[in-house]
């Protein structure tokens, strides 16, 4: 129960923008044994208040029709909206790493989570290329939306080739 608690708590200090510090070490998550990559929207390697300064941003967009605030990767359930769903999975990963052990890491080119980036990302990234979320293509992969405009594109691939071979240890 209290689990769920300190989940709401925490999404609603990152969906009003107060700062995560305020409430102390309720919303921190140590070693990261909840690590979410889903929730690493910038994609250094932490989720941390820079990442939820980018949900509040995106906060209330939707993927179709496309908000002009619209971020692929603040809609960490993939439901077509930034809600206060998104919030709560950012507020329970809060705090964690996956230990970037390469200077290169991008947790968002890392398409299929598996901690490298590498050629299968890449094999991801060119099936859903030139997809987009709106309308929605049927090749969409929202997790190859690198940049999270919402397409598919040589920005994208051009974040995956400036990741690639690039590791971490969650």
């Amino acid at each position: 129960m209290f689990k769920i608690w300190k989940m709401i708590i925490c999404a609603f200090v990152v969906m009003v923008g107060l700062s995560l510090t305020m409430v102390g070490p309720l919303c921190y998550a140590g070693a990261s044994p909840n690590w979410n990559p889903e929730a690493d929207l910038d994609g250094n390697g932490t989720v941390n208040n820079l990442d939820a300064v980018l949900l509040q941003t995106a906060f209330d967009a939707t993927g179709c029709p496309k908000s002009s605030n619209w971020n692929t990767n603040a809609d960490i359930n993939n439901d077509g909206v930034v809600d206060i769903l998104d919030a709560a999975k950012l507020g329970a990963a809060y705090g964690s790493t996956c230990n970037p052990l390469s200077p290169n890491w991008d947790t968002r080119a890392d398409i299929n989570n598996d901690h490298v980036v590498d050629i299968h990302d890449a094999v991801l990234l060119s099936a859903a290329y030139g997809s987009t979320i709106c309308p929605r293509s049927a090749k969409w992969n929202p997790e190859a939306d690198i940049n999270g405009d919402g397409v598919v594109n040589v920005i994208d691939a051009n974040a995956l080739f400036m990741a690639f071979g690039s590791s971490c240890d969650p």
